[in-house]
């Protein structure tokens, strides 16, 4: 049987192959371009209308500042799903399709260069990894662009938690493990707790849009304003042709991990005819790439991990070990601000920091596991209890509840639902939502729900007196719960793996 793991990053984009042969015995291997490197998750569509070329990957991020006159680059097509077309230039182009074609572009790779299958019939079965603050629209257009390309989507895992099962082998002496996962678009954290078997989110994952981009982004806008001063120069970086600002970010993305590199002292970041003809050249050392880059970790990144902690009501001393992933993480200035807050010895950093996510999420693919929820999951009702809809411990990713039926208890014109999670202890609430009603005390609302394999739980509210068809759409509400808290168990063979 055959597993695949793949974490669709910003950036990057890893897959991780598992075999299991008839013997029992397991092969595995990183699947990536020249070698042991991640896709790059990039795409070049040629400024040729009629010739429309198309390049992919790494081809793409290495020669990205010749390509610049003669092709559209885009890059970070992941943070558009679910928002909006991406806007080059003179083009608008649906991150969708964008993604269907890169995902493509890499089952072509992975039937060609491993399987030495047909890509156009191989189906390929996998488990994808998504950000935490992946919105429902969002992980429904990743899978819609993932089965396009050839993919069956069996499960989705949230990226920290599938980095923690990548990682099991270095963290079975921890029982509580903060999972910090720093790639080019998010910082994903989780907090889990390992009892025996059992893996427990401690609260629900957190996610926050700040990743590496971000880092090249203030980077840049910097260095823009060195170059005006030093070549005598006056344009805001804002006015600046999109050409020019993708020369001075991919030059300060290089720049950001050489200076990666402990030993990386100073470096020079050189681009060619940056809004005046000719070569242009300044000098950075590393203190003023700290000193641009740190008070956007203590702005934002750092108040994030505080922020999970205070949640948990646990301090630093609380935790056993915290897990660095994603290529963000190797950031020097990143990981002396963990090792301000965490006692060094506590702190792990993957051996394989650009393919933990993949490899977990292939892992869990090949053990196979069950969702389930942590706290349950129901109505608040008028004395402050939970009618549960969803229960702790039995329902999870798969189940389905209803028909529940409930009645109105006074002439209205629309029924308030107020939705909460508790674990016994704490709850959270969420905002009312109004479902339309004829107003008839005898008027009962119908409630289905069904948590699938995005783990966003989907509950859909109608009243049985009026009509909800192609006619009548707004005569239901249906509600969507992201922030679920679920625990797993693990099989013994995983750490083993």
């Amino acid at each position: 049987m055959e597993y695949f793991g793949i974490d669709f990053g910003t950036t990057n984009t890893a897959v991780y192959y598992i075999n299991q042969l008839d013997d029992g015995e397991i092969m595995s291997l990183k699947i990536g371009e020249d070698g042991n490197y991640p896709f790059s998750s990039m795409i070049a569509i040629s400024k040729n209308i009629e010739e429309r070329k198309l390049l992919v990957g790494r081809k793409v991020k290495n020669e990205q500042y010749d390509l610049t006159k003669d092709f559209y680059i885009f890059s970070s097509m992941k943070s558009y799903l679910g928002k909006k077309d991406i806007i080059k230039e003179n083009i608008s182009v649906n991150p969708t399709s964008l993604t269907k074609d890169f995902l493509k572009y890499i089952k072509k790779y992975i039937c060609k260069n491993y399987l030495q299958r047909d890509p156009g019939r191989e189906i390929i079965n996998a488990v994808f990894s998504f950000p935490v603050d992946f919105s429902r629209d969002a992980r429904r257009e990743l899978k819609k662009a993932a089965e396009g390309a050839g993919f069956k989507v069996l499960y989705f895992i949230n990226e920290a938690t599938s980095a923690y099962i990548a990682n099991m082998d270095k963290l079975s002496n921890a029982s509580r493990i903060l999972v910090i996962d720093w790639g080019g678009g998010t910082l994903d954290i989780n907090l889990i707790e390992r009892k025996g078997n059992l893996i427990y989110e401690l609260i629900p994952p957190v996610s926050e849009n700040i990743g590496g981009d971000d880092i090249d982004k203030e980077f840049a806008l910097r260095m823009h304003a060195r170059f005006m001063e030093e070549y005598n120069l006056n344009k805001e970086f804002d006015k600046m042709s999109p050409g020019d600002k993708d020369k001075i970010r991919i030059r300060c993305e290089e720049a950001k991990i050489e200076f990666s590199n402990p030993d990386s002292e100073e470096l020079e970041i050189i681009v060619d005819d940056y809004e005046t003809d000719g070569l242009k050249q300044i000098t950075v050392k590393y203190n003023e790439f700290y000193n641009i880059i740190r008070p956007l970790l203590e702005k934002r990144v750092l108040p994030k991990i505080l922020n999970v902690l205070n949640t948990a009501q646990i301090n630093p001393e609380g935790i056993d070990s915290v897990l660095l992933i994603g290529g963000s993480s190797q950031i020097i200035a990143f990981k002396k601000i963990i090792e301000e807050l965490f006692d060094i010895s506590k702190i792990k950093i993957s051996d394989e920091p650009d393919f933990s996510v993949a490899i977990g999420a292939a892992k869990f693919n090949l053990f196979g596991g069950h969702f389930k929820l942590s706290d349950d999951l129901g109505i608040l009702l008028s004395d402050n209890t939970i009618y549960p809809i969803f229960k702790k411990n039995e329902d999870g990713v798969g189940s389905s509840k209803g028909p529940f039926s409930f009645a109105l208890t006074e002439d209205s014109q629309s029924a308030n639902f107020i939705f909460a999670q508790s674990n016994g202890i704490e709850k959270k609430i969420y905002p009312p939502e109004m479902v339309p009603v004829k107003g008839f005390l005898d008027e009962n609302i119908i409630l289905n729900a069904t948590i699938e394999n995005d783990q966003i739980a989907e509950l859909e509210m109608k009243s049985n007196s009026m009509a909800s068809d192609y006619f009548h759409p707004t005569n239901k509400k249906t509600v969507h719960i992201k922030d679920l808290a679920f625990y797993y168990e693990i099989d013994t063979q995983m750490d083993e793996t």
